[in-house]
């Protein structure tokens, strides 16, 4: 049964038994209500982030990663995933061959978009990473089209995957928990795809993690044009320099006081950024 006759299908039950909807619209409304308040919330860090224009965009949360999809854009405006150390020996798993439409999406971008465009399909949460978190399941959910962005090969397969690298190699030494936002940023007026999708001029990193009582945020923006040596140190910026480039509002439930200190703060000692020079890429 197609699509289309399954929803007219399940229309004419409802139309015919008024009652079937008394009894889903309770159950629907919890499960909208454990979503917002709860599922989402512990995906992420200090609050989901928030769009501070308007969007034609909605949220879609994988097991190990949520992102906000932009249906206009055809992109994913942010991306949160969380990384920890690694226990026991990195899986070899191999890499998916193909990518795949997000039929959440209206968009519903294919991996041919993509093709003889000059720019990789970048991914916002990361392969590596996932695969040798959480496994080959959550590795198929960054392959869907809906987690990937338009990326120059210079930025994608060099200083993006070193610092990808240095996730797991380095930042993950810190112990504990950190949650990873990124995302593209857009101009004022990008340039497209012949699919459609937008063409992002740069992209934006944020980490977070708490040690104790203490909060700590690592932001960085890297441009589309940058170099094939660029040094990963050289891109550490604010959060506030990337909500005002993105729009969106991240860590919404810290107080005020706290939100404009940390937001404000480039933290790099703690993070030990300079060593992350030295990683190199991987081949994987």
């Amino acid at each position: 049964m197609r699509k289309e006759q399954l929803l007219m299908y399940v229309i004419g039950l409802l139309v015919k038994y008024p009652k079937i909807l008394l009894m889903i619209f309770p159950l629907l409304l919890g499960w909208y209500g454990l979503e917002v308040f709860s599922f989402r919330p512990s995906a992420s860090f200090e609050g989901v982030p928030k769009t501070q224009s308007w969007r034609w965009s909605h949220i879609l949360r994988n097991d190990h990663f949520m992102l906000e999809y932009d249906e206009h854009r055809k992109n994913p405006l942010w991306v949160v995933y969380k990384i920890h150390p690694l226990e026991g020996d990195n899986p070899h798993v191999k890499r998916p061959s193909d990518f795949k439409v997000d039929n959440r999406t209206l968009a519903r971008v294919t991996q041919e978009a993509y093709t003889h465009s000059g720019y990789d399909r970048g991914h916002m949460a990361p392969n590596h990473a996932i695969v040798s978190l959480y496994g080959k399941a959550s590795q198929a959910d960054t392959f869907l089209m809906s987690n990937i962005t338009p990326q120059r090969p210079n930025l994608n397969r060099k200083i993006w995957q070193r610092l990808e690298a240095a996730e797991m190699d380095q930042m993950t030494q810190l112990g504990g928990k950190i949650a990873v936002f990124t995302g593209p940023i857009f101009g004022k007026t990008p340039q497209k795809l012949p699919s459609g999708v937008q063409i992002p001029e740069a992209f934006f990193k944020i980490y977070a993690t708490k040690k104790g009582k203490e909060i700590h945020l690592l932001a960085f923006i890297i441009p589309q044009d940058v170099g094939e040596n660029g040094r990963i140190s050289s891109y550490i910026t604010t959060v506030d320099a990337v909500e005002a480039a993105t729009h969106l509002d991240f860590f919404s439930r810290l107080n005020d006081a706290q939100e404009k200190q940390l937001e404000s703060h480039k933290d790099a000692t703690f993070w030990n950024v300079t060593q992350m020079d030295s990683i190199k890429n991987r081949t994987f």
